[in-house]
């Protein structure tokens, strides 16, 4: 007895961060998917006979090519979803004598991608100009062919993929179509045919430009998503401009130079969606960065915003897939191990005008770079910064409203409102005197970045040379820091140096920082009732402090 059912391939809620996916069954049509939890994604369905079997078989195979993860059942699997997709339609096309896929546009919650509509419908259906057509179509399969570099991009659930020639062919070969020769019908690849076509829809090269309109041209940009909205029907709010502009000052740590610098580059992000600022904000302290960036998210929208708390395998690493169609790199918790060994890279990230960009399995390919980056962290020293850098500049937030729930609750409220956002993306696209790209003379440096810069010739290396030029012994010593300090705040009274307070806890984190810089000559550090105490080789430090040259003078 033949039954009738369907075949799926869903990714639950709880996974939708992760390459896991469930294969299942029904015979109960689209009612069976009111059962999943809200906002789960049903990545393909099928309608096909014999369910039950055609499911066992796609499981055996499965197994065989993914990782079955059976602490959630027998049923889910980790992989790449593009090559799980084409082993179930092959799987399903060979076992059914009748394939039917459908899109349903509400499946109770279950968000059904745009372009599901597949073009392997029933086989009498599979006219050659037909399903180019389909597979042309930039609302479906978008393919493309490249001329350089030589590739074919495909959009899967609404984003491009890259494939080599010998990539498409193993990946879609399940898609057959009838060729014509000598009054006989045969059914063939249609991807071979396809990639035989000179009539065959066909670009360049790839951009990710908003100002690009060659039509010979792959232009992966589509925009922010504020872009999206009808900006003819709201009213400005000038509340909740000044409610974002009060913040970017708390983060700012109220420094009113600071604060029209990083407004400026806020701005900039929507003048000159193009372009590179060519400045790198760095943001430390307890509260407020990640609030201040809440707007600017909502703004600019998911597929243009990244955020990674681990960019030495998603920016600089080997594969950066993430960056091909972002705008705005947001580095998280960054430390100074993530950093240390790739100044050069991440320096380059920030000004380079293009970028290759590499996906595991996929082909590489070379695009213009108009990303721009910020850092959010609450470590003290992210990135080692030298004399003369010119591409960060480090902001401390304040700490006025710490623990202030209700004000953190009021600004997150107000950035829930599509007039709100309208009315601060209106301002910041007409704020006025906003560079095209950053240089020298527009940087303002806090004084919290100068107390944070690791080769100028601040007061705690002054002192520190000072200290080691009056010793009677250049030995390894166990010091307080507590006592360090004392000697410095007399130093700098006799030097009449008195700038800006330096604070012990200030001056512990300089000490800190010359331990990460000069592991060699701070040995080791340990908590003692009187305070934290380091074992410093005050002979090693000499050379590190390049004393000899400060005695010669």
């Amino acid at each position: 007895m033949t039954m009738l059912g369907g075949v799926y391939i869903i990714q639950l809620r709880e996974f939708l961060d992760k390459n896991v996916y469930k294969i299942g069954m029904t015979t109960k049509g689209w009612k069976r998917f009111d059962n999943y939890p809200k906002g789960s994604n049903l990545i393909m369905y099928m309608r096909v006979s014999n369910p039950k079997e055609i499911e066992n078989k796609i499981k055996t195979k499965f197994i065989a090519k993914f990782t079955q993860k059976t602490d959630y059942g027998t049923e889910y699997f980790e992989g790449d979803i593009d090559k799980m997709i084409a082993d179930f339609c092959e799987i399903s096309q060979i076992e059914n004598n009748l394939i039917e896929t459908k899109k349903k546009d509400i499946v109770n919650n279950i968000q059904i991608p745009d372009n599901y509509k597949n073009i392997l419908t029933k086989k009498e259906n599979i006219d050659y100009e037909y399903l180019k057509e389909q597979w042309e179509d930039v609302n479906q399969y978008g393919a493309v062919k490249i001329l350089n570099p030589p590739l074919i991009f495909i959009k899967i659930k609404g984003d491009y993929v890259s494939y080599t020639i010998k990539g498409i062919k193993e990946a879609f070969k399940h898609i057959k179509t009838i060729d014509t020769t000598e009054n006989e019908e045969k059914e063939v690849s249609f991807i071979q045919k396809w990639l035989n076509d000179k009539n065959m829809k066909v670009k360049y090269d790839i951009v990710m430009d908003p100002l690009n309109k060659d039509i010979n041209s792959l232009n992966l940009w589509n925009g922010y998503h504020i872009e999206k909205i009808n900006i003819d029907n709201y009213n400005f709010n000038q509340e909740a401009v000044d409610i974002f502009k009060y913040h970017l000052k708390y983060c700012c740590d109220f420094d009113e130079n600071v604060y029209k610098l990083m407004l400026k580059i806020i701005a900039h992000y929507f003048q000159y969606p193009g372009k590179k600022a060519g400045l790198c904000p760095i943001l430390t302290g307890e509260c407020g960065k990640d609030s201040l960036m809440y707007p600017i998210y909502k703004l600019i929208g998911n597929d243009k915003y990244l955020i990674t708390e681990q960019p030495e395998n998603h920016v600089w690493g080997k594969f950066n897939h993430l960056l091909k169609t972002v705008k705005l790199v947001q580095l998280s918790e960054l430390e100074y191990g993530n950093t240390s060994n790739f100044m050069n890279r991440i320096k380059g990230l920030i000004t380079n005008e293009n970028i290759i960009i590499k996906e595991e399995c996929k082909s590489p390919f070379q695009i213009n770079s108009i990303h721009n980056y910020i850092i959010l962290t609450n470590n003290d020293m992210p990135i080692k910064l030298t004399k003369g850098q010119r591409r960060f500049f480090i902001v401390n937030c304040s700490s006025k409203h710490k623990n202030d729930s209700e004000y953190f609750n009021k600004f997150y409220e107000t950035w829930d409102n599509q007039n709100n956002l309208l009315s601060l993306y209106n301002y910041l696209t007409k704020l006025e005197n906003v560079p095209e790209l950053f240089k020298e003379h527009d940087i303002v440096f806090s004084k919290y970045h100068q107390l944070n810069n690791m080769d100028s010739d601040r007061e705690e290396i002054e002192f520190l040379r000072y200290y080691i030029l009056n010793l009677d012994e250049l030995k390894t010593e166990n010091i307080l820091t507590k006592n360090l300090w004392l000697l410095f705040n007399n130093w700098r009274k006799e030097m009449k140096q008195s700038n800006f307070d330096i604070t012990s806890i200030k001056f512990g984190i300089c000490l800190n920082k010359l331990a990460i810089q000069y592991p060699q000559s701070f040995l080791n550090k340990k908590k003692t009732v009187n305070g934290a105490m380091f074992q410093i080789n005050f002979k090693q430090l000499y050379k590190d402090l390049e004393c000899e040259t400060i005695e010669n003078i």
